[in-house]
């Protein structure tokens, strides 16, 4: 298992676009993704999962990766979020 935590920096946090946009790279991935905020863990593939944990902007969230191309996946989605979500 590979873990890494993040500071949300988009502007509103996690709302609708930025969590279909989160949702849809981490569906790229064979390997299982959490999202971790405080006591809520949300599976960062379920778009209404990860809408549930209320993510702010400013908040920092855990993700663990777990699966065949876990450390792939850290990376490339350690990136995606620290550059704004953007594809």
């Amino acid at each position: 298992m590979v873990c890494k935590t993040v500071e949300i920096q988009v502007e509103g946090g996690l709302h609708l676009r930025p969590v279909s946009a989160l949702c849809n790279q981490a569906l790229q991935y064979e390997c299982k993704i959490s999202l971790v905020k405080g006591d809520k863990v949300a599976n960062a593939k379920s778009f209404l999962s990860v809408l549930a944990c209320q993510v702010k902007q400013g908040d920092i969230v855990e993700f663990q990766f777990d699966g065949n191309d876990e450390e792939k996946a850290a990376v490339e989605l350690e990136t995606f979020i620290k550059t704004g979500l953007k594809e």
